[in-house]
């Protein structure tokens, strides 16, 4: 860390900024991000601190009740729908040049899950310009009715969208970390993402949700995300990631 700046890729910036011999800690975002660093800088010492809920956010003292509110959206296919009680959501930016956070491959595997269970629909909230590239693909696999794609939506409703929602889905394979996983834990609610990636530092698999090198898994959510709101108090507060600061600089001073 140099003069409290916390580095999460390991680019060529932060290459030079670590090497330089002003950095006197260097403290990354995940034990993940820690172990890439080592891999890809020389002779790397430094400490991780997992981040936590951001302080904007409301931290819940209890999970709320499974009951949901009447949520309308516009389908890929043009027709609002209201959104039922098998959502997965996945809130994130739909970048054409960051295409790994899991929204193909979500979309690719929503025919076989809607074989098995019919009332299953993917919402995806966010900002892009591979928004519509989504839609294409969404009617392309004949599930563009199942697919929904707001766009940017202002946080009562993202609030909302979470409280609703049955997982939370992003099986990413560009997570340094992963704070969208503790939004939704906020709310008690298990999420999937993959392994070797920032979310190992938050999904217990098996226990919180499911990690997965290829997104193909489903099972039962309540437990899980009951479990996964006890580790987000335990352990992604934002009182918890100042303590581990602290203590990483005490041991400088």
């Amino acid at each position: 860390m140099v003069r409290g700046q916390t580095l999460e890729g390991c680019g060529t910036k932060a290459r030079l900024l670590l090497r330089s011999r002003f950095a006197t800690l260097r403290i990354t975002n995940s034990h993940y991000t820690l172990r890439k660093m080592r891999q890809h800088v020389a002779r790397f010492r430094g400490e991780a601190c997992p981040l936590g809920l951001s302080p904007e956010i409301p931290l819940n003292m209890k999970i709320g009740p499974s009951r949901r509110d009447v949520l309308t959206l516009r389908a890929a296919d043009g027709e609002a729908r209201v959104l039922g009680e098998r959502v997965l959501l996945l809130v994130a930016r739909m970048d054409a040049r960051e295409r790994g956070k899991g929204h193909r491959e979500l979309i690719n595997l929503l025919p076989s899950l809607l074989g098995i269970w019919p009332d299953v629909q993917l919402v995806f909230p966010g900002p892009g310009e591979d928004r519509r590239n989504l839609k294409t693909l969404a009617a392309r696999k004949g599930v563009a009715s199942s697919v929904f794609l707001p766009g940017f939506v202002p946080g009562k409703t993202l609030i909302h969208l979470y409280r609703h929602c049955y997982a939370f889905v992003m099986p990413s394979r560009q997570e340094g970390f992963g704070l969208a996983y503790l939004e939704a834990m906020n709310f008690g609610k298990p999420c999937v993402g993959c392994f070797d990636q920032g979310a190992e530092d938050v999904i217990v698999h098996g226990e919180t949700g499911l990690l997965v090198v290829d997104p193909s898994d489903t099972e039962d959510a309540r437990e899980f995300g009951s479990k996964g709101f006890d580790r987000l108090h335990a352990h992604f507060t934002p009182a918890r990631v100042q303590t581990c600061v602290k203590e990483k600089m005490a041991g400088i001073l």
